[in-house]
Parts: structure tokens; sequence; C-alpha cells
């Protein structure tokens, strides 16, 4: 759309001032360049969703993973704690790279959600032959009518985003053969549960 209705205003600015071509060219042309670049960006983004199910899976400890990207977070205007009560390492099959990629998605989003200072809490637990991972954070919540929307590969609210976040964060949880789900939002706040499969060791 702004591809289209630069090229539109160029034909009339070059009608109603043809002195002024040069400048209007160039001004065009550094216009189509940022809109081509975001349009590769955007394709990159796509191709690299498609390949995500291509996984390097290794036996992981899911609490030294989760507190390595926590560890990235260090800010006065929030605060990220782990809540971990487990006596023995909770160990399942994962690929790191990509998980980090959706505890970084989960952080940022609840980040993006503050007005003024914010917490998130990750709750790492046990539960049968499951890890259950919360985050729970005090931000601005998903309004209403956008909760069923969430997970769909071109969904987004934000103006310069490619709708491909929580897609992403969706797609890579079940290639671990886990669940994602949203338990709340609201104006207080909002709570996404994790579930993946332990290693049967841990069982």
């Amino acid at each position: 759309t702004p591809m289209k209705l630069s090229v539109q205003h160029l034909e009339r600015s070059l009608a109603k001032e043809p002195e002024n071509r040069d400048a209007k060219i160039q001004d065009f042309k550094t216009k189509m360049i940022q809109q081509i670049d975001l349009l590769s960006n955007i394709a990159t983004e796509f191709s690299n969703f498609a390949e995500l199910p291509k996984t390097n899976f290794k036996n992981t400890n899911i609490y030294k993973l989760i507190n390595s990207t926590v560890n990235l977070f260090k800010s006065n205007r929030f605060k990220v704690s782990i809540d971990y009560q487990e006596d023995a390492p909770l160990m399942i099959s994962a690929d790191e790279h990509q998980l980090i990629r959706v505890f970084n998605n989960l952080i940022q989003n609840s980040i993006q959600s503050f007005i003024n200072k914010g917490e998130i809490t990750i709750k790492i637990n046990k539960k049968n032959e499951w890890v259950i991972i919360k985050f729970i954070d005090n931000g601005s919540g998903i309004p209403k009518e956008y909760v069923n929307k969430i997970f769909e590969p071109n969904f987004t609210t934000k103006s310069n985003g490619k709708g491909l976040g929580l897609a992403m964060v969706n797609q890579i949880i079940k290639s671990h053969n886990g669940l994602i789900e949203l338990v709340s939002s609201s104006k207080k706040g909002t709570c996404f549960l994790i579930s993946i499969p332990l290693n049967p060791e841990n069982e």
C-alpha cells in the first residue's frame, strides 16, 4: 500500500511541479528502497517460519536455558524473576536456539505491554511427565477482541510488526511436542502456559 500510494503521489507531483523532478525522484527512490527492504525482511521471516520444524534436539536443562535467557534482560524499568522449586534438574529434548527464541519473544512482548515499571515471573515445575512453564506479567494485557487471533501467522497489533512473533512461538512449541496457551489476560496482566514433555528419566 505505501508503495502504491508513493507511485501515485509521484505521478501527480511531476505533473504539477516538473521543475522539481530530480528532488522528487530522489525522495521517491529512498522511500521505495525502504519499502523493498521491509518486504525482504518479511519474506525472510516467513521463510524462517516455514523452516522451523528442522530442529536440532539435545538433552537440555530447562531451568538453565531459561535462566541464561533471563540474564540478558537486565533493566531498572522491569524485573524478571524465576520461581523454580524442583530438587532435581528437569531435562527435556529440545532445540536450545529455538526455545531461546520462544522465551525472548514472550519476555519482549511483556516488556512492550508495560506502561511504567513492570514485573515478569516465570514459574517452572513438573506435572506428571511434563514440564510446566508459566509466563506471568503485570502489563496492560491483550484486548479481548484479539485473544483468538494471537497465534495466527499474519496477525499483529504493532505498526512495524510482521505478525510472526507468537505464531512462531506456537510452531516451535508444537515442534517440541508441546503446547502453549493463553491462560488469562486483562489490564492487570497476562499469563501464558507452556507444556513440554520431560525426558523419560525425569518421569
